[in-house]
């Protein structure tokens, strides 16, 4: 799955994403958050830092990922054997907290198992999501997949403590330029 997480980092909204970049866990980046969360930071194949991201694992094949990017995007990746994929398509998602509306946002296929959705401005999908018991994503037009999110403040946390570590002060998320 970590390969899924460089695709999803690499492939999704970074201009120098059109040729694969290999990425490695950062040495010590390892960490879980509550009981259920596990997380860690990775780096590109040059040695600079990519993302942090945060998962959890459901029954039945699916697993829930938050990656955190240093270019202040904030991805969701979905990982399920209820559902195929055409690999590096887009479609027509959504997304849905504690059974409200979901609201429609544009998915990338990773492969035939897992989709990913990008957002910008981490800070704000942090707010956005950390009151979140559960997630509604809309896998297809006619199927859509909830999936429990217990102890994700913690999580994100965890995650965001992971992306300051490792974005050097005026680099990251919300940084001005001179």
């Amino acid at each position: 799955m970590r390969d899924l997480c460089r695709v999803a980092v690499l492939s999704l909204g970074l201009p120098f994403a059109a040729a694969p970049i290999l990425a490695e866990e950062i040495a010590g980046s390892r960490f879980t958050a509550g009981a259920f969360w596990q997380g860690s930071a990775e780096t590109g194949d040059d040695g600079q830092f990519l993302y942090c991201s945060v998962s959890i694992i459901h029954g039945e094949g699916q697993q829930l990922w938050f990656l955190l990017r240093r270019d202040d995007r904030f991805l969701i990746l979905l990982t399920t054997s209820a559902h195929s994929f055409t690999p590096g398509t887009a479609f027509e998602s959504g997304l849905g907290i504690n059974g409200g509306p979901v609201s429609a946002f544009r998915a990338d296929a990773l492969d035939a198992n897992t989709m990913a959705m990008s957002f910008p401005d981490i800070a704000h999908a942090i707010r956005t999501m950390r009151q979140s018991d559960t997630l509604t994503i809309m896998v297809s037009p006619t199927f859509a997949l909830t999936v429990g999110t217990p102890e994700i403040a913690a999580a994100l946390d965890a995650a965001k403590a992971c992306l300051d570590a490792n974005v050097a002060p005026g680099t990251g998320p919300g940084a001005t330029s001179p």
